[in-house]
């Protein structure tokens, strides 16, 4: 529909153009085009004309024609900026210029809404917003008018009035529209009459009822919630088949006047009779009667079907249902009389003639199962029906064309057991001979055997076939070979095939030889791409996000990850990239790209709870597309327990016109290391910082370098954690930070496959500027398994190792290495795996080392649920020299909680100590957001 609707629009614009032409002298066609103007239909210059020209199929030098004129005026018309456009033709010298007159659409840039108290603004944003970006009609002003109007009717206000003003906007041929409310007072419920009903009271009918006399009437209300809630009421008392609407509702003075009429109809009794196995209450839920507020024979009988779909899902193979009415003069009583039978249960299932499948492959596959010693399992006529067709097509799939299944039931004497016989006639085999391709030049036939399925001796299999046919052709597409086809022959082969041991064991076999027919045809490219839809973003800044590109091949996942890389910029609520005319043959196809914009800005709320920090709230304002360029700006303030940070950031998605992202931060924070059993204070940091840094994504690897310069005080240190006096005071750090992260997991917050691998190196120097020298490199490794369905066995492993230089004796304390805790060995105290020196009171006091290594591993068990539950063991130690000792490893083991949110899972753990030393607990419990690792 979408490609018929471009179709008609397209042979529209063209006729349109067709008529914009003037009648120019035939001694012009053929002249080179010398100059192309564009101006307004003021005759002023249009003032974006570098945008236009590429658009046009006629470009200087090019040979002057009417007909690449209406193709220009058509790739003018699509990006929906002009209500009319006119070209005249002027000859000069041995050429022709052309001059187009371009008819500007008046461009709605933002709609402002003024007077609206009483309904919510978003409500009426989400009418309105339609309107903004795109060009002027007035004939749907009235439309707009309508449903604010209808909003506020909904509410109770049936005196609004809505009017609009035009404002010029800040750039020529833009506006901003004023949407101007006059509320007025709301319409109060004076008087609700009922008429019909007999069963209840007016005061009853009224009390469950949400509009009230003396209050604002809402039409959604009484139309929907109220009518509902009286039907409810009637069904309830034994009315399914009562109905109610309303029939007037005057308004006079402000007030307004309702009746309402309705049909009570018979007062329904239900019983059942007869059944056992299924309680009538349970029955009584399945009924449509209730649902359908209708007691007509079909609804009793599609009733009766439901009963008896749930006696047999049970194993009630024989049950019957039959359906009795009486009735009088203002009553129904109707009686569902059921012969429930027995419970028949499958109690031997035995298959003969499978020779390619044993007995265990094949009832793997079916739904009925053989009762057991402590389990029966149910016989149900529908399932064995299902299992007949899934062991068929199983044996089709292997090659056996003409295989025959049959099933036979007998039953026991007292029909409560049933035995079921699968007899299979396997038939002849066949299998695939020799695979060969006609017609095809592009790729050769080594190439394509390489991308199909069916190789010589497999079992013959048609999905295979069609398969193979789709990666032919997807092949195909891939070079820009969209009009490429294949058709399939199969033909008896004339010599036999080689058989395999169950080959030789078979009667016969039967040899198909498959014979892949290709039409090539031409390659398709690329050509112009007319973007329309962008009132913000500039041009650029959307056209340098395509992997598709004008004079590529055409390349349908080119296409899709062209869209893909527009919506990654998060300011795009629809990125379409489609051909002009899609219903046409052609062999250059213009792309018509289609964008809708959304607010780029964003205040982010963030708040949180965790065993270290305790509570943590931060706010981050940020703007993705400042200026239409994809820059963004951002402004984030954190505070908790032991935190205090403020980060000002501006980020550039193509630095130096290419895709390298850029960045510059700068930080101000105070942050404590703390005893998070004792809430005492380690030592505090307060740092000031600037950074810059590029990186680079290239699929699932990003690389990145940084520079950053940190102005860094550690003050309140505690004697125990001073290694030397530079451990106080402050110090200054100027470094650069290579790294790289290789990122093949499916899901960042809560992956299920894949790993996750990084390297980072922090190189501070003193040729930099900085006064501590030290090279500081950290390794992660992360692995995800997926176990089952419901459960993922994860791995990790990080390690890290510093080196001090030049005049440098330690590292400084806040760059050491730290273990203990939630995210690295749980079960152990923040910090306090690895050196530690008493402090004043005696408690230890941890130092950091130059080198640490963690080791974790979980078994998450249902980790798509809301709930989960982890087994874990962690281990791992930080030295304070640049050793690295397996023989003197940490470690725990225990169980946690999680709870999955959409920003990742909050988890609860516990770990105990394994090996614990004289005066450690023997174990701890953490909290936070988000897994381990």
């Amino acid at each position: 529909m979408q490609a018929f609707r471009l179709f008609l629009i397209s042979a529209s614009i063209m006729l349109l153009g067709a008529f914009s032409i003037p009648a120019l002298s035939s001694d012009l066609y053929g002249r080179p085009v010398k100059g192309i103007i564009f101006k307004d239909e003021h005759g002023a210059a249009w003032p974006e004309s570098d945008g236009l020209l590429p658009l046009l199929a006629t470009q200087p030098g090019a040979a002057f024609s009417s007909e690449t004129i209406r193709k220009d005026i058509q790739y003018l018309y699509l990006k929906g900026l002009f209500r009319d456009i006119r070209v005249g033709a002027f000859p000069e010298d041995d050429g022709v210029v052309l001059v187009y007159t371009l008819f500007p659409e008046t461009v709605v840039d933002a709609v402002r809404i003024h007077g609206c108290r009483a309904v919510s603004r978003s409500r009426i944003k989400e009418i309105v917003s339609k309107m903004e970006g795109r060009p002027l009609r007035e004939n749907l002003l009235p439309e707009v008018r309508i449903d604010i109007m209808t909003l506020y009717q909904a509410e109770g206000y049936f005196d609004v009035d809505v009017g609009f003003r035009k404002e010029s906007g800040k750039r020529p041929y833009r506006i901003i529209l004023h949407v101007e409310i006059e509320e007025s007072k709301p319409t109060l419920v004076e008087k609700i009459e009922f008429r019909g009903n007999k069963r209840y009271s007016d005061d009853e009918l009224l009390s469950v009822m949400k509009t009230r006399i003396g209050r604002p009437i809402k039409r959604d209300v009484l139309f929907d919630e109220d009518l509902e809630a009286i039907k409810r009421l009637y069904a309830d008392a034994g009315y399914p088949a009562a109905s109610l609407s309303v029939v007037d509702m005057n308004f006079k003075e402000g007030k307004a006047y309702i009746t309402l009429s309705g049909n009570e109809g018979p007062r329904v009794d239900v019983d059942f009779r007869g059944n056992k196995a299924i309680s009538s209450r349970r029955l009584a839920k399945g009924l449509l009667i209730w649902s359908e507020h209708d007691v007509s024979d079909s609804v009793l009988e599609s009733s009766a079907d439901k009963i008896r779909d749930m006696y047999r899902a049970e194993g009630y193979a024989d049950v019957r249902v039959e359906v009795k009415k009486r009735r009088s003069d203002d009553s129904l009583h109707i009686l569902f009389d059921i012969t429930e039978g027995p419970r028949v249960t499958v109690s031997r299932i035995s298959i003969a003639g499978n020779t390619l499948f044993s007995d265990k492959e094949l009832k793997k596959g079916m739904r009925l199962r053989e009762s057991g010693r402590f389990i029966s399992r149910p016989y149900v006529d529908e399932m064995l029906d299902k299992d007949i067709e899934t062991i068929k097509y199983r044996y089709i799939d292997a090659g056996f064309l003409d295989v025959s299944v049959k099933a036979e039931v007998q039953r026991s004497a007292d029909r409560s057991r049933a035995s079921i016989d699968i007899i299979i006639a396997e038939g002849v085999k066949t299998v695939v001979g020799v695979a060969s391709f006609e017609g095809n030049i592009v790729f050769s036939s080594d190439d394509l055997i390489q991308r199909i399925k069916q190789r010589h001796g497999m079992g013959f299999s048609e999905r295979l076939l069609e398969e193979d046919k789709y990666n032919i052709l997807s092949a195909y597409s891939q070079m820009g070979y969209i009009y490429a086809a294949v058709s399939i022959e199969t033909r008896e082969a004339l010599q036999p095939t080689e058989k395999s041991a169950k080959d030789r064991e078979a009667a016969d076999v039967r040899v198909l030889d498959v014979i892949y027919k290709i039409k090539e045809d031409r390659p398709v490219s690329i050509g112009k791409i007319i973007l329309r839809g962008n009132r913000t973003t500039k041009d650029h800044v959307i056209i340098r996000e395509l992997s598709a590109r004008p004079g590529d091949k055409y390349n349908y996942e080119e296409i899709l990850r062209s869209q893909q890389r527009i919506y990654r910029l998060g300011y795009f609520g629809l990125a379409r990239l489609e051909p002009l005319r899609s219903g046409e043959k052609e062999y250059v196809k213009d792309l018509l790209l289609t964008v809708e914009e959304r607010p780029a800005g964003a205040v982010d709320l963030r708040l949180g709870y965790g065993d270290l920090d305790r509570f943590r709230a931060g706010v981050e304002i940020s703007h993705r597309n400042i200026g239409g360029s994809a820059r963004t700006a951002s402004l984030r303030l954190e505070n908790s327990d032991i935190l205090q940070r403020v980060t000002l950031g501006f980020q550039e998605p193509w630095f130096l016109n290419r895709r390298l992202e850029s960045r510059f931060t700068m930080s101000w924070s105070d942050s404590d290391r703390i005893n998070v059993d004792t809430r005492e204070v380690y030592y505090q940091t307060r740092k000031s910082s600037a950074a810059f840094g590029v990186e680079h994504v290239w699929k699932a690897l990003k690389t990145s370098l940084v520079y950053q310069y940190e102005n860094v005080e550690n003050y309140n240190v505690q004697p125990g954690a001073v290694l030397s006096p530079e451990d106080e005071g402050r110090v200054r750090i100027s470094s650069l930070s290579p790294g790289a992260v290789l990122d093949m997991r499916d899901d960042p917050f809560n992956p299920k496959r894949g790993s996750l691998h990084g390297i980072a190196i922090k190189e501070a120097m003193s040729g930099l500027g900085s006064e501590a020298d030290f090279t500081k490199a950290t390794l992660q490794s992360s692995w995800f398994f997926p176990l089952s369905d419901k459960m993922i066995a994860a791995l990790s492993l990080r390690a890290g190792m510093a080196w001090p230089h030049r005049d440098t004796r330690e590292i400084p304390l806040h760059e050491r290495f730290y273990a203990g805790g939630g995210t690295t060995i749980r079960g152990y105290l923040q910090d306090l795996v690895g050196p530690t020196r008493p402090g004043a009171d005696g408690q230890p006091v941890p130092t950091g080392g130059e080198a640490m290594v963690v080791g974790n591993i979980e078994l998450r068990i249902n980790p798509t649920g809301n709930f989960g539950l982890v087994l874990f063991a962690d281990a791992g130690n930080v030295w304070q020299e640049r050793t690295i000792r397996i023989d003197d490893l940490r470690a725990s083991y225990g169980i946690g909680i999680r709870y999955n949110t959409p920003v990742g899972p909050f988890r609860l753990d516990y770990g105990q100590k394994i090996n614990r030393r004289p005066g450690e607990s023997p174990g701890e419990l953490h909290f936070s957001l988000g897994h381990a690792f």
